[in-house]
């Protein structure tokens, strides 16, 4: 079964608990989803916040290049992306 990682602060992590994903048809669990807790969300929001102060410095055209460069990964990996897409709705919303 596929455990799925966040990227904080330049790096993929594991942690637990998991949210578990469930097979709308079944209720099968298919997939588990990492969870931060709050001291952890609140130290990527910071990082978040560090990086924009360099971001914010870029020509637009520099801009623009790191964003097309995305976009050419996210469609390179657009049926994965679909299927977390899947997995995002079949758990509902998370409080």
């Amino acid at each position: 079964m596929k455990t799925y990682s966040l990227y904080l602060n330049s790096e993929w992590v594991v942690n637990s608990p998991f949210i578990d994903v469930s097979n709308p048809a079944n209720g099968e669990t298919i997939a588990h989803v990492s969870t931060i807790d709050r001291a952890t969300l609140t130290q990527a929001i910071d990082h978040a916040h560090a990086a924009f102060k360099s971001w914010r410095k870029l020509t637009g055209k520099a801009r623009g290049a790191f964003l097309y460069r995305i976009a050419d990964g996210v469609e390179q990996r657009s049926t994965k992306i679909g299927s977390a897409s899947i997995f995002r709705q079949s758990i509902g919303p998370v409080s």
